[in-house]
């Protein structure tokens, strides 16, 4: 997630097959946004010293010719008098990641690697108000294998996601912000069993949606901030050549995540967090979940200011105590500043 925002969610939703059913796993994450506000001071006022008197009249010197003062040559006239525009701090972020998810489970191996590139516009509005939107690309390649009741048959695939999200938030005060995230998903792609039988394909839609609260503290140079998320995910994806012909899927998410972010000398910022995930509701097949019921994640990032307006980074994020599955993502961006 730019600054004041903090990304949140895994990037797949890897494919496992057992013979004759098709089961989707989604890795359902939460997206963060980390909001920071500036402090202000008050400046004292200076006040005339009332006890002051003049000298009298015949004490005053006379006056002087003033010597006269040239502009310097490039002085500009002031045009420009209306202040910040209503919609200002705005940003523009392109960014390429790399991660793979693999199976924990030795009866029912599985492994996705996946590339995802995002284009994400950020801004402010008002004195209160911040959102972003953004467009995403994700294609992923699978070699998995089925239940050993279903004879341990090898299975390969890849699959394509555009998804769309727009998210919102209002600074209550300085220090707390609220808001909500929406994305929208579409799915495509398809599995092949390493035996002589048709490929299957795959094609769904899923909407996700996110609401949070997050608490900011500037301390020792340090901004620390602590978010509360709730994620839901819905998603359906229909099959060709497969019984059952399509799945429905639902998976519900909270998330505390405990952040720190520092400038360092010169035009670095130094960012980390660790998230901590329950699910509260996920559904299942063949009584098999796909998501662990409690783990972490664990992201760290550095950036570096060029100029002005170009900004470069990359951070990385890990699963932490996750039973089912192992999960690492490695994203590098650039982002300008209007």
């Amino acid at each position: 997630m730019s600054e004041g925002k903090e990304n949140p969610a895994p990037p797949g939703s890897p494919q496992r097959i057992v013979r004759g059913h098709a089961r989707t796993t989604i890795r359902a994450g939460a997206m963060l946004l980390a909001a920071s506000a500036s402090l202000l001071g008050a400046a004292p006022a200076l006040a005339a010293d009332t006890a002051f008197q003049p000298p009298p009249k015949w004490d005053i010197p006379a006056a002087q010719p003033r010597a006269r003062i040239a502009a310097p040559a490039d002085m500009q006239p002031i045009t420009d008098l209306k202040g910040r525009a209503f919609f200002h701090d705005v940003t523009l972020g392109l960014e390429q990641g790399w991660g793979q998810v693999k199976s924990r489970d030795d009866d029912v191996p599985g492994k996705t690697d996946f590339r995802d590139t995002t284009l994400t516009l950020g801004f402010r509005a008002g004195s209160r108000f911040f959102g972003a939107l953004s467009g995403s690309y994700m294609d992923s390649s699978n070699d998995a294998q089925n239940a050993p009741r279903f004879g341990s048959i090898p299975i390969s695939g890849n699959g394509y996601t555009t998804s769309f999200r727009a998210s919102g938030g209002y600074m209550v005060l300085p220090f707390w912000a609220v808001g909500a995230s929406f994305g929208n998903s579409d799915i495509s792609g398809g599995y092949q069993y390493q035996i002589p039988v048709p490929r299957t394909g795959t094609d769904g839609h899923g909407f996700t949606q996110s609401y949070f609260t997050t608490l900011s503290l500037p301390a020792a140079g340090w901004m620390f901030s602590g978010s509360l998320a709730y994620t839901n995910t819905d998603q359906k994806q229909d099959y060709a050549n497969n019984f059952p012909p399509g799945q429905d899927s639902r998976f519900e998410i909270l998330t505390a995540t405990v952040g720190a972010s520092r400038r360092l000398g010169g035009n670095w910022h130094l960012r980390g967090s660790l998230a901590f995930n329950h699910t509260l509701h996920q559904s299942t097949l063949e009584e098999i979940n796909g998501l662990d019921q409690n783990w972490a994640t664990l992201t760290a990032g550095l950036s570096y200011r060029v100029n002005r307006s170009l900004e470069i980074g990359a951070r990385v994020s890990t699963w932490l105590d996750n039973d089912k599955n192992d999960y690492t993502h490695g994203i590098v961006g650039v982002t300008y500043h209007f």
